[in-house]
């Protein structure tokens, strides 16, 4: 109610809101949200949640589990490896949306729930992959709809940086499973593995064995796109195209070797340096992603240039 009196001593009255907030601070958007709707109809709202838990005996209030027709874009962020049962996310199973034209999509993050803000610890754990695309995205999301800097908060990365920054994540798996809370902290609902990724990650992302999110997917997409319709799709006939792509990610190790790992195999033929090709199709899963998250777009985000 504060925030509510705040807005309206504001004059011109705002036209758009844009908040960001992590765990109750991103349930805490959802909740101020939905009342400005009753108060404001007409300011746009967007939010950027980082991994929203909504606390013991919250998770079901109306203002904490439903997005309504104010809210024109939500982000969130969900963590993968926090393993506290009282630490439930509101994912797409917790949530309703009012409005079907609300632009909405759920990106998982590995690591545990503060693993995606704590950039400075998780730099110096060689874990801070995950904290520095979500600060980044978080920025280039804001910067989109308004919100003013003074400095830029992250460096403004390239699509072959992000695309080698989500390779990091998937090889230090491991590393960022082991971040998971121990048993000291677990005692606060057990050692559990979040239902979304039990269940029903496929509807989260297309093409889970490779890609983390679906930001994953579609910046790959966008910037490797003759070799994401050969493996991924089982499409085109350019192989030109397709190795020209690979040779995109020479400069980059990381993610030269995940394509290695997915059958990419650099050779010599006849003195010549080439790179043979993966089956066709070959990165391809039965996925059944859902309608929302699919159709998400974020270019009306501003993730993409």
């Amino acid at each position: 109610m504060h925030a509510v009196a705040t807005i309206a001593e504001l004059n011109p009255a705002p036209k758009t809101i844009n908040m960001l907030g992590w765990s109750r601070g991103a349930v805490t958007c959802t909740k101020l949200a939905y009342k400005l709707r009753e108060i404001f109809p007409d300011i746009a709202v967007n939010i950027f949640a980082v991994d929203p838990v909504a606390g013991i005996g919250n998770k079901g209030d109306e203002d904490a589990s439903t997005i309504r027709g104010n809210v024109k874009n939500y982000l969130a962020v969900l963590s993968m490896h926090e393993t506290r049962g009282f630490f439930k996310p509101q994912d797409a199973k917790r949530v309703t949306f009012t409005n079907r034209a609300t632009n909405a999509i759920y990106v998982p993050f590995p690591g545990n729930h503060s693993g995606q803000v704590n950039l400075d610890k998780t730099v110096k754990k060689d874990l801070g992959e995950a904290a520095q695309m979500v600060w980044f995205l978080a920025w280039k999301f804001l910067d989109h709809f308004g919100t003013q800097f003074t400095t830029p908060p992250a460096p403004d990365y390239d699509g072959l940086e992000q695309c080698d920054l989500y390779a990091k994540m998937k090889y230090k798996i491991p590393g960022y499973k082991n971040t998971s809370p121990g048993f000291s902290q677990a005692v606060l609902g057990a050692r559990k593995t979040r239902d979304y990724l039990n269940h029903r990650i496929d509807q989260y992302v297309k093409f889970s064995d490779f890609f983390i999110s679906e930001h994953h997917r579609r910046i790959f997409k966008r910037t490797l796109p003759a070799l994401y319709m050969w493996v991924f799709e089982n499409q085109g006939i350019d192989t030109g195209a397709v190795i020209q792509d690979y040779k995109k990610a020479a400069f980059y190790p990381v993610l030269k070797q995940s394509l290695i790992d997915i059958g990419f195999q650099p050779t010599t033929l006849s003195g010549v340096p080439t790179v043979l090709l993966p089956i066709r199709g070959g990165g391809q899963q039965a996925v059944d992603i859902s309608a929302r998250q699919l159709t998400a777009s974020m270019s009306s985000m501003g993730l993409y240039v």
